[in-house]
């Protein structure tokens, strides 16, 4: 099984001229699951590696408090190795088409505080030369519009 993972990860190198780390995060991250698959299934070759398998190694990434963002990463490091594989003609599918990966949370904006705003226009005052009255009418302008930068300019 690991013999396929060499010759994937010249491939990586000599043919699509991926960095040395993205290479190593790809022989990791495929070797995880052939690990997993050998240890809990026993199986031994790569065309016994079903959606099945695949899904449980996804379970206990997630119950090992991997993040959604590292498990797909793992999910595309294996999509691309199964898709070499069928080219080559060592599988005849890719298990991981049927896997759906899970979803990335969104992060929440960060804002600032009222009073820091309010403080901050305090410390530049009224009786402003040119530049700095253009800056603070700047901030102004932002902060009260919720304009992007990119409106602004």
């Amino acid at each position: 099984m690991f013999e396929h993972l060499t010759s994937f990860c010249d491939y990586l190198n000599l043919e699509k001229r991926y960095s040395p780390n993205t290479i190593i995060s790809y022989k990791n991250d495929i070797s995880q699951l052939l690990q997993y698959a050998e240890v809990e299934y026993e199986i031994n070759e790569l065309a016994s590696i079903n959606a099945q398998i695949v899904r449980s190694w996804i379970v206990t990434l997630m119950e090992s408090e991997q993040t959604a963002k590292t498990i797909n990463r793992k999910l595309s490091s294996l999509r691309s190795f199964f898709n070499y594989l069928k080219r080559k003609k060592i599988v005849s599918r890719n298990p991981l088409l049927k896997i759906i990966a899970p979803k990335i949370p969104k992060r929440l904006p960060a804002f600032i505080r009222k009073e820091s705003v309010d403080k901050l226009f305090d410390t530049i005052g009224e009786d402003l030369d040119y530049p700095t009255f253009r800056n603070r009418m700047i901030v102004e302008l932002l902060y009260s519009t919720g304009m992007r930068r990119a409106e602004l300019i």
